[in-house]
């Protein structure tokens, strides 16, 4: 069923067994039968109208109390329950009923209920009525035997009762949600029923059309489905962070751009320093180039030389290098030789290994027979120690007197030595304590120290304080004398200047107040021209918004058509949205797209089943019947094979003439000829996997596989099937059969084919989606805006133009008769402005003197508190120096005691030594003996002792034991040695008689003999070898020695000789003899050059001329006047040349080192302008590399760029960082700014809704029984209003926690209520220009009217109720809408008493007319017995109090005067009868 059919009203109501009034009145079981009518009930004032009502809560609110009256306090503890029901009429087709209930009492713990569900189609044999709340003996059902009752029912499946505990009404309330019974209509029922006649207590506090949006409406709008509460509060926790600091990240900006500017700035002053650097850099480069070609000049001069002493130098390495080869040369044969020799060694070596393998084995048979023997004697010691160990125990009985007293005396004094140490340990432990407790006191005493530092550092901040006040006070007293020179006189008695300024004050009050009330008096005689004015603007307002609201309905209209037929032009259909034909042809386009989608989904199953086919497979199958009999043929294990595979076995040049001979080689199975039985015999299974095509077997045979004889021809479209007219077209996949690189490039474009199939399919289903998007809108558009909207809406749009001219022409009579009162009142108003700036400055000096009398009082007593505290500090550091002394002084003794502490843990570690040791010597337990000593001589008699034990007789036994192990240990090794072990030799059977071992060692010295001549033969060997090696490797040393280098080695001896060598040496001889001529020539030049360059290297020291170091490349030469000069023209120049040259250098250099000068003081201007800007110059990077600048070279363009441009890369990209964040966080603000912006539109737009739900007809007109007018939002506007507002709450947030306010809950609170619908609507709307209007009947329906909130909180009586009955029912239903969904979903209001205000019949009319409207039950109690009041209501109960004789209680019993049908007599009165309570 869906959630729309259950729309409840109530039909009936059931008390059963409810006491009230201390006892005095009784309900025994009452129903009343509502049928979902509009019912009163009738009751005299004090009879429990507002109990019944409270009653009727329960339900849906359990326990729920009426102010002072609590629902607990009308049980007793014992008492029989109370059954409170409430059929509900479900508005479904199904004509179901719900009946909801409570079941109360009360026991010692208190009050105890629980509430109930069952939902029936009547007539039902359970229902309201039926329902056992009262058993056969016409008693109350008790409370747990009705839970029972319950329970027992709900287990049956044809009763679908709910049964919910006190702990679960939750579930209650969930529940009963589900029939639309919802807890919050019932909450405000109950708050309009707190007192009688109560629906102005819904509307206690909000006595403004902004108080009801911002309290009673916007709070109760729902937020849209999957929208949690508070999100946007956590988006704007989440982005505060980020939006905070935008202002931030701006200013940051520009601080980068003025820095680069300026930075930059300095750099292009750099540069032209550089140039001007580089000219005197070029100059200098100059000179220190002559210079240096000198120098070059005159070394060329002395390489000339030194080439000829090289030029020798090379011919005497020549001769050493070839001596050095020829004797390499010789060095070479030797070491042939020695090779030769080598390789008979190594021969002979491999005949001396041979013999040794057979002596190896020879000498391990001599140790097994010797390890036999060992082992033998071995026994032998073994027994003899055994008889030894029996004589050493005989023995060892006689020193055991020596013994005794040994152990007595190192018993006594081990017990000595432990008491030693005891007294050790304490005397630590003491110390320990003491050291502890002298740390503890200094620690104490520093702490002490800390505390009167802080002591005196808070006298310092006092005294500090105290003269800050005192300096600023006098400040403010210096001002104020200032200020009161106007008035000296004021000052020199304050008390009674203070008394005439209030006095002057008073008189200009006076004043004030009598032009107010003319004012007064002028504005009554304008309030009725203003309520015209009010009327009429009322009046003109709304002709102008519904002319406002027609014309923006008709731009929208004609925005969505042209939208709308633009789109349906897209798809080249010409017809627009109100033809048929566009349908059509839509529709055609889609159907066409459907085809195609359906063709290419087709393509890509087959795709998709292809490469399935192909999976796990490296051969091509050409359908999935041949797999699957194959994989069965396999299973059943009969040899067969794919024809496609078969044909990728065959030979690769026969394929294709295999193929062509049989093509329906691919499309078969080849079989062994004896298995067509089996296969015959499985034809039934197979029929069954064989579906779209036919499977052939094919024999593996000639006959078989090759079906005729054939042309040798290879063809491509139809084959003939040999033997029969039978033609078959050649499949062009079977190629992939004969080659296997095609079905691999088969496969890869397989998945190639599958995804461009696939994407196809999707654009397709895009193209589809969107047509049929298309053809929504169109349907939608068409059945908003009918064909002929836009000819009515111009109509309505031409009438209610000539509506608001004639107002208008009205507004402007009224308005000229006001003017004339309004100007009186400006006049008045500017007397009594001029007068108010007379009482402010006279208010100022009041205030200006009072400060000036109070500030006077304020640095007398601050006076007197200094001097408290001055003496104060010099008490505290008094103390300060006398805790110092005391901490020195136990720093002293600390020390002291560590010193006591270490040594006496010396002396302990010394004795638990001793003690070890002599506790290792101790065998026995007690003493025996009496000592007597110190534990020093103790110690020496028991060390003498210990000689006599060793001495004794035994020794001699257990020398003779030990040298018997020993034998036998020896014995033992000698097996070990052997490679042996005892358990080798254990059991052994095997024995060797005296000869065997001399045999062995006979046949091993045969072959240590043939070992020998083969030794020496080696050694012979060996001798020669060594002798070579020795005269090669002297002869080698030689060489080395001499050259310094290893012999060379030569590829081939056969293409070298010494003769060749011995000619070569004899040439560079010769060749060496002709240079000594040439040197004396160059010396004699060098000279005169070198005179020249020592002048003009005295001239660039004297000037410290430098150049950079890059600068120093190619000084081999230099420009002037353009032509190179170079070190050849400075050795063919003439000396006064050169001199000429260098004159024009010096001039040259002055020039511009003075021109430099200049250059660098702009610099230095312009690196104290960049050091002391204040926006950077705490930045502690900026400054360290300016320092780092200045420091070592702040005028080196080079430098200070590379520095800069690391420096500027790095604002740069700080810049850049900074961007990023400013743009992340313009983003964060956008996002928060459109969503705030997008909730408060929604907000707006749901308010639109709320007063489309109290539309009612009067006359023949429906009208809205409340409007509210709302100030247009316009996006553009909205949305800027809406980021100053999220600007401000930054602020507002960042000023809590600057103000120290910064609680985690409160900002958190705060944040939620700046991010409340509320807020973020009045941020972009202004919540103070929404205006409520609610419509007022008259008797007169055409003297009714709107007027505004403000003033209907201002009426009283009936009016009052209709105004505020018609904003709650508006609200009422339009939040049942938004839960409901369904603009006519029904409602229930109980009132108590609402009539005692509202008895004119025209404004009776109105309510009820407005419940019926909004599909409304009113169910009313009342004490009231005027007809009018009665025929309003469908249904009509009267209560009477009936007495019980002799008892003081009263019984409620109802009957029903008027049913739908008509109205009786209503009448209440009380009587006094015997009567039973049932």
């Amino acid at each position: 069923m869906k959630g729309c059919d259950f729309l409840p009203k109530i039909n009936r109501f059931r008390i059963v067994n409810f006491r009230y009034d201390d006892d005095r009145k009784y309900i025994a079981n009452e129903i009343y039968e509502f049928d979902t009518k509009n019912s009163l009930i009738n009751l005299e004032n004090g009879g429990g109208k507002s109990v019944i009502l409270q009653l009727a809560l329960q339900v849906v609110l359990p326990n729920t109390n009426m102010g002072s009256r609590r629902f607990s306090d009308y049980f007793k503890v014992g008492a029989s329950p109370t059954h409170i029901l409430v059929e509900w009429k479900l508005d479904g087709t199904m004509g179901e009923y719900l009946l909801t209930g409570i079941c109360v009492s009360k026991n010692a713990d208190g009050i105890r209920f629980f509430t109930y569900t069952y939902n029936y189609a009547l007539p039902h044999e359970l229902d309201i009525k039926s329902i056992e709340v009262i058993n056969s003996d016409k008693q109350v059902v008790g409370f747990s035997e009705f839970y029972n009752y319950l329970r027992r029912l709900s287990s049956e499946r044809r009763f679908n009762i709910n049964i919910f505990s006190r702990d679960r009404q939750r579930e209650y309330r969930d529940k009963i949600s589900t029939f639309r019974i919802y807890r919050e209509e019932f909450e405000a029922i109950k708050t309009i029923n707190m007192s009688e006649g109560g629906i102005d207590k819904f509307f206690e506090n909000v006595k403004k059309s902004r108080s009801v949006i911002e309290k009673l409406i916007i709070p109760n709008i729902p937020a849209p489905e999957g929208e949690s509460t508070g999100i946007l509060a956590e988006a704007f926790k989440k982005h505060l962070e980020n939006l905070k600091n935008i202002p931030v990240y701006q200013h940051r900006i520009k601080t980068y751009e003025a820095f680069y500017n300026k930075a930059t700035g300095l750099l292009l002053k750099l540069e032209d320093y550089g140039r001007e650097v580089e000219e005197i850099n070029n100059i200098s480069r100059d000179i220190l180039a002559l210079e240096n070609i000198i120098s070059i000049a005159a070394d060329k001069l002395s390489k000339e030389g030194e080439a000829l002493n090289k030029d020798n130098e090379e011919c005497l390495q020549k001769i050493e290098e070839l001596s050095y080869k020829k004797e390499s040369l010789i060095y070479q044969k030797k070491v042939n030789e020695m090779e030769n020799l080598k390789a008979r060694h190594e021969k002979t070596n491999k005949e001396v290994a041979k013999k040794r393998e057979e002596l190896l084995n020879c000498e391990r048979k001599i140790k097994f027979i010797e390890s036999v023997f060992c082992y033998r004697e071995m026994s032998d010691y073994k027994n003899k120690i055994l008889d030894l160990a029996a004589r050493l125990e005989t023995v060892s009985k006689d020193r055991s007197r020596i013994e005794e007293e040994y152990q007595n005396l190192i018993y006594h004094g081990k017990r000595l030595l432990t008491e030693k140490i005891k007294m050790l340990r304490e005397k630590i432990c003491s110390l320990e304590e003491k050291h502890k407790s002298q740390i503890k006191e200094r620690d104490s005493l520093n702490i002490r120290l800390v505390e009167k530092n802080k002591e005196r550092d808070n006298v310092r901040d006092i005294l500090s304080s105290i003269g800050t006040r005192l300096k600023d006070l006098k400040e403010r007293q210096d001002k104020i004398t200032g200020y009161f020179a106007k008035d000296i006189t004021l000052l020199v008695d304050g008390d009674e200047g203070l008394k005439r300024l209030l006095d002057e004050k008073e008189n200009l009050a006076k004043d004030v107040k009598k032009l107010k009330e003319t004012i007064e008096n002028a504005k009554k005689k304008t309030e009725d021209i203003n309520t015209m004015v009010l009327r009429k603007r009322e009046a003109l307002a709304e002709y102008s918004e519904k002319k406002k609201n027609i014309e923006r309905d008709i731009l929208q209209y004609s925005e969505k058509l042209s939208k709308i037929n633009n789109e349906i032009s897209m798809y080249e259909v010409k017809a627009d949205v109100y033809s048929d034909e566009a349908f059509e042809a839509l529709r055609a386009k889609k159907l066409k797209l459907d085809n195609q989608a359906g063709d290419v989904l087709g393509r890509y199953h087959e795709l998709i089943k292809r490469k399935c086919l192909f999976e796990g497979s490296d051969y091509y199958i050409p359908d999935m019947e041949i797999k699957k009999v194959y994989e069965l043929l396999k299973e059943r294990d009969i040899n067969c094979i794919p024809g496609s595979l078969w044909l990728k076995n065959q030979d690769e040049g026969l394929r294709y003439e295999l193929l062509h001979k049989n093509p329906l080689l691919c499309h078969s199975i080849i079989v062994q000829k004896d298995q067509l039985e089996l296969i015959n015999n499985m034809s039934s299974e197979i029929f069954e996997l064989v579906e779209n095509y036919p499977v052939a077997f094919i024999v593996d045979s000639p006959e078989g596989i090759i079906t005729g004889k054939k042309e040798n021809k290879m063809i491509k479209g139809i084959d003939r099937l040999e033997g029969t007219e039978c033609y078959i077209v050649f499949s062009k996949n079977s190629v992939f059969s004969v080659e296997t690189d095609k079905f691999k490039e088969y496969l890869k474009s397989l998945d190639v084919k599958i995804k461009d199939t696939h994407n196809q399919h999707r654009l397709i289903k895009e193209d589809t989606e969107r047509i049929t998007g298309l053809l929504e809108r169109c349907s939608e558009f068409k059945n908003t805006y009918p064909e002929n909207y836009l000819l009515e809406n111009e109509k309505k749009l031409e009438y209610l133009k000539s509506d608001i001219k004639k107002e208008e022409n009205e507004l402007k009579q009224l308005e000229e008769k006001k003017t004339e009162y309004n100007d009186l009142i400006d006049k008045s108003n500017r007397e009594i402005l001029s007068k108010e700036k007379l009482i402010s400055e006279k208010e100022e000096d009041i205030k200006n003197l009072k400060e000036y009398i109070e500030n006077t009082n304020k640095m007398n007593e601050l006076s007197k508190e200094r001097e408290k505290e001055e003496n104060n500090k010099r008490e505290i550091e008094n103390k300060i120096n006398t805790i110092k002394e005391k901490i020195n002084k136990l720093s002293e003794d600390i020390e002291e005691t560590r010193d006591d502490l270490k040594d006496t843990k010396r002396d302990e570690q010394e004795n638990i030594k001793t003690l070890n040791e002599i506790s290792l010597k101790l065998n026995i337990e007690k003493e025996t003996k009496e000592i007597k000593g110190t534990l020093e001589e103790i110690l020496s008699r028991a060390k003498g002792l210990e000689k006599k034990v060793e001495d004794s007789e035994a020794e001699q036994i257990q020398e003779t034991i030990k040298s018997y192990q020993k034998e036998e240990e020896n014995r033992l090794k000698r097996i070990h040695a052997n490679g042996f072990c005892e358990k080798d030799f254990e059991g052994l059977s095997v024995t060797y008689s005296e000869g065997e071992p001399e045999e062995a060692k006979y046949k091993c010295e045969e072959i240590k003999n043939e070992i020998e001549i083969l030794n020496s033969k080696e050694r012979e060997l060996s001798l020669e070898l060594a002798m070579q090696k020795g005269r090669t490797e002297e002869f080698k040393q030689g060489i080395i020695e001499k050259y310094n280098l290893e012999p060379f080695v030569f590829e081939c001896l056969e293409s070298v000789s010494e003769e060749t060598y011995n000619k070569s040496i004899d040439s560079y001889n010769r060749r060496k003899s002709k240079n000594l001529k040439k040197l004396e020539e160059t010396e004699k030049r060098k000279t005169k050059l070198l005179e020249l360059k020592n002048r003009i290297k005295d001239y660039i020291n004297s000037n410290d001329i430098r150049i950079k170091a890059d600068s120093r490349q190619n000084m081999d030469s230099f420009l002037y006047r353009d032509e190179t000069v170079s070190m050849w023209d400075m050795l063919k120049l003439p000396a006064e040349n050169i001199e000429f040259i260098y004159k024009n250098f010096r001039e040259k250099y002055k020039e511009l080192t003075e021109k430099l000068k200049k250059s660098k003081a702009d610099i230095e201007e312009n690196y104290d302008n960049l050091y002391k800007e204040s926006d950077w110059a705490e930045n502690t990077t900026v400054r360290m590399i300016l320092e780092n600048i200045i420091k070592k070279d702040m005028y080196n363009y080079t430098f200070v760029k590379e520095l800069f441009e690391d420096m500027l890369e790095s604002v740069e990209n700080m810049k850049k960082a900074t961007n990023f964040q400013l743009e992340e966080s313009l983003r964060d603000k956008e996002e928060i700014i459109e969503r705030c912006y997008l909730k408060a539109e929604a907000v707006y737009e749901e308010l639109k809704l709320v007063d489309g739900f109290s539309k009612i007809k009067i006359g023949e007109k429906s009208r809205k029984s409340v409007i509210i007018e709302m100030p247009p939002l316009i996006k553009e506007e909205g949305k800027a209003l809406m980021t100053q507002y999220i600007e401000s709450s930054i602020s507002e947030i960042e000023k809590m926690k600057e103000e120290g306010k910064y609680d985690p809950a409160k900002i958190d609170g705060e944040i939620e209520r700046l991010m409340s619908p509320v807020r973020l609507l009045d941020a972009v709307t202004d919540l103070n220009k929404y205006s409520i209007k609610v419509f007022k009947p008259e008797a007169v329906i055409e003297a009714s009217r709107y007027i505004r909130w403000e003033v209907v909180t201002d009426w009283s009586g009936g009016e009052k109720l209709a105004g505020f009955f018609a904003m709650f029912i508006s609200i009422i239903s339009y939040l049942r809408y938004k839960k409901t969904g369904w603009r006519e979903s029904s409602k229930v209001i109980w009132i108590d008493n609402p009539f005692g205000q509202a008895n004119a019949n025209h404004l009776l009319s109105y309510i009820f007319d407005l419940a019926r409207a909004t599909n409304t039950q009113m169910i009313c109690l009342t004490g009231h017995l005027q007809a009018d009041i009665y025929m309003q209501f469908d249904v009509v109960y009267s209560l009477v109090h009936r007495m019980l004789t002799g008892m003081n209680m009263s019984v409620i019993q109802s009957k029903q005067v008027k049913a739908p049908e008509g109205l009786e007599s209503a009448f209440y009165k009380v009587e006094r009868e015997q009567m039973s309570l049932f």
